[in-house]
């Protein structure tokens, strides 16, 4: 029986592109199943599929392994992967002051990811711009299509420069620099107190003045419009633990999530996902001050029956 340890709704996204990952292991074996939330986001899980399908051997030959996918019916079934990341990596180093060799980290991941370029003219098309908006980017190297941009070092373990996940992957090209750039960028943006330096100077080795900064953050800014939906009622990740949690979702089930009818599988979630929405409504609610300044008027309401 597949036993359901984690699973992660991301409800700040927009539909189209609402996935839940989620972690099981049977007979002692884990492995990671992402599906669409929706049947409006099934498009980008399958998305994700192909991706695999087309350029695990590109990517192989670049020096970078896809982690293994399977479509399992309307899921994708990956390898759970265990070891550090090259962030974790990265963050020991800094810690221990050793910016020098945190650079070649970077350096050296760049290489393989440059492997997967080629020298032409980046132009954008009208489905990049749908995603990535009007940004003014003058590049000379592209990563052609479908080409992926989660390079992010706690995306990438240590080992073998395997990719965990490869989620945000387009059907048109990229620029080089900006991939380049949002790796920098959102390992500064995770280590700020000691990355500020680093990020500076792997900026100026890799050729990006401040002029294209601005420029790569706009597509950032752009790329994050596209994905997220300003009028989620929550603004952040639900990650919740089933080892510490009543018997609930799948667990309860004797096949894995992918043998299971998708109405069940995604009505299992939701009912946790309210569970959790409702008792964190309460509790915000009960630390609110609004209710601590009418705890008296609660206790003579007690003490007269009225509650």
């Amino acid at each position: 029986m597949a036993k359901l340890l984690y699973i992660k709704y991301q409800d700040y996204r927009k539909p189209e592109v609402d996935i839940i990952t989620s972690i099981y292991e049977e007979d002692g074996v884990r492995f990671v199943v992402k599906e669409a939330s929706s049947y409006i986001a099934q498009e980008h899980l399958e998305r994700i599929g192909e991706f695999y399908g087309r350029q695990k051997e590109s990517y192989q030959r670049a020096g970078i392994a896809l982690n293994r996918c399977e479509q399992q019916g309307n899921h994708l079934v990956f390898e759970y992967l265990e070891g550090k990341t090259l962030q974790d990596k990265v963050d020991d180093l800094l810690e221990r002051g050793y910016e020098k060799e945190a650079k070649q980290v970077f350096r050296e991941f760049f290489s393989h990811v440059k492997q997967l370029s080629i020298k032409k003219a980046f132009e954008g098309s009208n489905s990049y711009r749908q995603v990535f908006g009007d940004a003014n980017i003058a590049d000379d190297y592209i990563i052609p299509a479908p080409a992926n941009i989660d390079f992010n070092l706690d995306n990438v373990m240590e080992n073998n420069n395997s990719l965990l996940d490869y989620e945000w992957t387009f059907p048109f090209d990229i620029s080089l620099g900006y991939v380049i750039w949002r790796t920098v960028e959102n390992y500064r943006l995770h280590n700020p107190e000691r990355a500020e330096k680093v990020a500076a100077e792997l900026f100026s080795e890799e050729g990006i003045p401040q002029k294209k900064v601005a420029e790569y953050q706009k597509m950032e800014d752009a790329f994050q419009s596209y994905a997220t939906d300003p009028y989620s009622l929550k603004r952040y990740t639900d990650e919740y633990s089933f080892d510490k949690r009543v018997d609930k979702g799948i667990s309860r089930y004797d096949k894995p999530v992918y043998g299971i009818p998708e109405e069940l599988s995604w009505r299992d979630r939701e009912i946790v996902r309210l569970e959790e929405q409702v008792q964190r409504v309460e509790s915000d609610y009960q630390n609110s001050t609004c209710w601590k300044i009418t705890a008296p008027i609660r206790v003579i309401g007690k003490l007269f029956g009225r509650e």
